[in-house]
């Protein structure tokens, strides 16, 4: 560790001394050691000399010294520091310059900014123009100071880099800054995170000034940044609510559903607003599954009083609910009109019933007061029990206990269903079949037999 401790006495042969090699690791106290040696050096030139051999050796032990030494040198020489860590940085030494100049700036605005102006290499002032303007506190008044000390492409590249970080404390600056700027495509990057960021925090005054901005392009991409990044669901729609029916929907759409879910019914009565049109039959699509998962029977009524009429959107509603709760949903579907309510019962008598509820669903199927709706609804059900649901003998058993209520056709639909998947099953279930229906099913049995 002696040879370490020669390297910062500056008359010693520190070449040789470094020239050995598998030196052990730097005890605690040698490191400690070291340390105090930095602190008390005293000529600037001397550290200087230090800062560069650090720079410039292979050593990791011996580069590691270099923040320690510049940190001593912005002691004696803040200014100087910050200048001599440029330069190392552009010999290809780790950068301390963002760090020397955040740290100039807040003991000292006017060195700070003179070294700044002083700066020509544009990596070196890129991490220097920031450092600056965060020191200073990344507010307007920073961004003014760093930008009036800076030059040609300096100025132009630190306009773009602060202006994300400027929009904390003053987003109406920093946005005016973006549609400033010529690169078309930088403008529109840079004015879209501006109002994302705007918009969370005061998004009625971010898209009142998006509303202001001449390019009809770039005006639409940040209105609709601004939904949704729009925070509040109550003020959010109190916004469409302002707008004419033609934009609500789409104001609707970019507002997202994790938005509008808080607040479904209001939603949905704006969307009721909504111009004809594809817009809003997507839109009324998509308000109704959610408000369906939220409150069935609302979302049913709600969608019963659309004006125009939507039937599609009542039954979109209702055999959204059958895939939870068929039977609710059955009840909800004899609210409908025709062709909406049969269709709808056949959906939900074909849709995802687990084979508990099929008995219960039966027993309500035949409650239907029409035939020509309840016949359909039956061949429907048995087919589902027999064949999706695996359960022919439980199909066979609800026909009989219905036997006058049924049509034959069904029992010859189950004793397809049963003879391909249980042959001897369905042949000798035939004494269990009503004479009526015996007929048909040996015959539906024996096709299926052959199938």
């Amino acid at each position: 560790m002696r040879r370490v401790i020669g390297f910062l006495v500056i008359a010693s042969a520190t070449s040789a001394a470094y020239s050995q090699p598998n030196r052990p690791p730097a005890t605690v106290a040698e490191r400690a050691e070291i340390y105090q040696r930095i602190a008390d050096v005293e000529s600037t030139a001397n550290l200087e000399g230090l800062a560069r051999e650090a720079a410039a050796s292979p050593d990791p032990e011996r580069a590691s010294l270099l923040p320690l030494i510049l940190d001593r040198y912005f002691e004696l020489d803040a200014a100087g520091a910050v200048k001599l860590a440029g330069e190392l940085q552009r010999s290809g030494s780790p950068s301390l310059v963002g760090s020397l100049y955040e740290r100039l700036a807040r003991s000292d605005v006017n060195e700070a900014l003179s070294a700044l102006s002083l700066v020509d290499d544009l990596v070196e002032a890129r991490a220097a123009s920031m450092a600056v303007f965060l020191g200073l506190g990344a507010d307007e008044r920073a961004f003014d100071l760093v930008a009036a000390s800076l030059q040609g492409g300096a100025n132009e590249q630190f306009r773009s880099d602060a202006l994300v970080m400027l929009a904390a404390t003053s987003p109406q600056r920093a946005l005016q800054e973006a549609l400033a700027i010529a690169d078309t495509g930088k403008r529109r990057m840079l004015a879209m995170q501006i109002v994302s960021r705007w918009a969370i925090d005061a998004p009625s005054e971010a898209i009142a000034f998006v509303d202001g901005v001449a390019d009809p392009d770039l005006r639409s991409a940040l209105w609709t940044t601004a939904l949704r990044n729009w925070r509040d669901t109550g003020t959010l729609l109190t916004y469409v609510e302002t707008l004419d029916p033609q934009s609500r929907g789409k104001a609707l759409m970019n507002a997202g559903l994790e938005r509008l879910a808080s607040d479904v019914p209001r939603a949905a009565a704006i969307a009721a607003t909504v111009p004809e049109g594809e817009e809003r039959t997507q839109l009324l699509s998509v308000l109704s599954n959610v408000y369906a998962r939220q409150d069935p029977e609302a979302a049913v009524a709600w969608a019963r009083t659309l004006d125009p009429p939507a039937p599609e959107i009542v039954a979109n509603a209702v055999r959204f609910v059958a895939s939870r709760d068929p039977l609710r949903a059955f009840d909800l579907a004899a609210s409908l009109d025709e062709p909406q309510r049969t269709q709808t019962y056949l959906s939900i008598v074909n849709g995802p019933i687990e084979a508990t509820q099929l008995p219960a669903l039966a027993s309500r199927v035949m409650r239907i007061d029409e035939e020509r709706t309840r016949t359909p609804a039956v061949m429907t059900l048995v087919e589902v029990w027999a064949n999706r649901r695996g359960d022919p003998e439980g199909a066979l058993d609800w026909l009989n206990a219905n036997e006058t209520a049924v049509p034959p056709e069904a029992f010859e639909r189950v004793g397809y269903f049963y003879a391909r998947s249980n042959p001897t099953g369905a042949a000798a279930s035939v004494d269990r079949v009503p004479s009526r229906a015996r007929a048909a099913w040996i015959a539906a049995v024996t096709f299926g037999m052959g199938t």
